[in-house]
C-alpha cells in the first residue's frame, strides 16, 4: 500500500517504520524546519515492541523516504494523520486539498475535533488510536509499541475500508481492532491520559508513580472522575472497554492492576519517555479538560490536585 504519514513525530516516525518493515511504500510529510533531522543520518530505533518475543528489540536504523509537499496527483491510498490533537484544525484545510482519493486515518486521541473534522472532509476519513509512542531526540527513538491499536468509522459502521486497512496493520505484525463506538473510545482514551499523565508529572515518573500507593489511588479517584464528566458529552464511560477497570473493579485491588500495567515493559519505557519530553502536550490535554469543567461549574477535586504540578512543568 502507498501510505503518506502526516506528521512525522514519535508515532508517524514509529508506525511509519513498522509499516515500511512490511514492504509498504511509506513517506513521511515533514516541515520544511524540521526535515534536517531525516537528511543528517538515519533514525536510530530504540524500543520495546510487543508484536514479537522477546519484547526488547535490537536496536534499528530507519532512513524514511521524506517529503516536504503533497497533492491529489501523488495517488497515495492512505494518510496516516499523526499530529496532536490541537493540531488538527489547521492542517483540516491541507488535508481537504491534497488527499485526493486517499483514505484519511486520524490517528490519534482527540477531544473537540470531531464535529470540525466532519465539516471539513465530510466523510473521506476514519479514525484511530495507536498504543505506542516514547520520544525523539537527537534522531533516536525510544519508546514501546504494542500489537494493539483500534481502528473506526465515525458511524460504527464495519465498512470496506476498515477492513481493507485493518488488513494493512495485520501485515505489519498488529492485532488492530474494529471499533463500533471509535468516537467515545478516543475521548475517553483522552481524559484517562490526562489523568495518568498528570499522576505521573506528580509522582516526578511513571516507575516513582506505580510505587506510590496513595498516588495510585488519588489515580484512581481522578480518572473516575474525569470519566463521569464525559456525561456532560453525552458518552457513558461505563459501556466503554478501557473504562470499565475503573468502575468494576474494587479500590482495594486497583491498585495491583496498575501496577502490573505500568510495570510492562514496553508500557512503561513508552508512558515514561512521552512524560519527560512532551509537557506541552501533557499540559493541553490537562488543561483542555481541566478548562471544560471549570466552564460547566463541575466538580474535579482530586483531578484539579494536579494543577499546581501542571503549572510548575509549563513554568520551566
Amino acid at each position: 500500500m502507498k501510505v503518506l504519514i502526516f506528521g512525522a513525530g514519535v508515532i508517524g516516525t514509529l508506525y511509519g517504520w513498522a509499516l515500511s518493515k512490511a514492504d509498504n511504500d511509506v513517506t513521511l510529510f515533514v516541515k520544511e524546519s524540521n526535515q534536517e533531522r531525516f537528511t543528517k543520518g538515519p533514525i536510530t530505533i530504540d524500543i520495546y515492541d510487543d508484536r514479537k518475543l522477546p519484547f526488547r528489540c535490537p536496536t534499528d536504523l530507519y532512513s524514511p523516504k521524506i517529503t516536504t509537499n503533497f497533492n491529489s496527483d501523488n495517488c497515495y491510498d492512505l494518510l496516516i494523520v499523526c499530529i496532536k490533537h490541537y493540531q488538527v484544525p489547521d492542517s483540516l484545510p491541507v488535508l481537504k486539498t491534497n488527499a485526493g482519493n486517499a483514505i484519511i486515518l486520524f490517528f490519534g486521541n482527540q477531544w473537540d475535533t470531531f464535529d470540525l473534522i466532519d465539516k471539513q472532509l465530510e466523510n473521506n476519513y476514519i479514525y484511530g488510536s495507536p498504543w505506542g509512542g516514547g520520544s525523539l531526540i537527537n534522531n533516536e527513538l525510544k519508546g514501546g509499541l504494542h500489537q494493539s491499536l483500534i481502528i473506526g468509522e465515525k458511524d460504527g459502521a464495519v465498512s470496506e475500508r476498515t477492513t481493507r486497512i485493518r488488513q494493512l496493520f495485520v501485515d505489519s505484525g498488529f492485532n488492530p481492532l474494529i471499533s463500533k463506538n471509535i468516537k467515545e473510545r478516543l475521548t475517553v482514551s483522552f481524559v484517562q491520559n490526562a489523568a495518568m499523565l498528570a499522576a505521573a508529572i506528580k509522582a516526578n515518573g511513571c516507575g516513582n508513580l506505580a510505587e506510590d500507593k496513595p498516588a495510585i489511588l488519588d489515580l484512581y479517584a481522578s480518572t473516575i472522575e474525569v470519566l463521569n464528566l464525559l456525561k456532560c458529552k453525552g458518552i457513558n464511560a461505563r459501556g466503554i472497554d478501557q473504562a470499565k477497570p475503573f468502575f468494576y473493579i474494587p479500590r482495594w485491588l486497583f491498585v495491583p492492576v496498575f501496577k502490573r500495567l505500568i510495570n510492562n515493559p514496553v508500557t512503561l519505557t513508552m508512558a515514561e519517555n512521552y512524560r519527560s519530553n512532551s509537557t506541552r502536550e501533557i499540559m493541553r490535554m490537562y488543561y483542555d479538560v481541566f478548562d471544560y469543567a471549570k466552564e460547566l461549574n463541575y466538580g474535579l477535586p482530586i483531578f484539579g490536585k494536579y494543577k499546581a504540578d501542571i503549572d510548575r512543568i509549563g513554568a520551566v
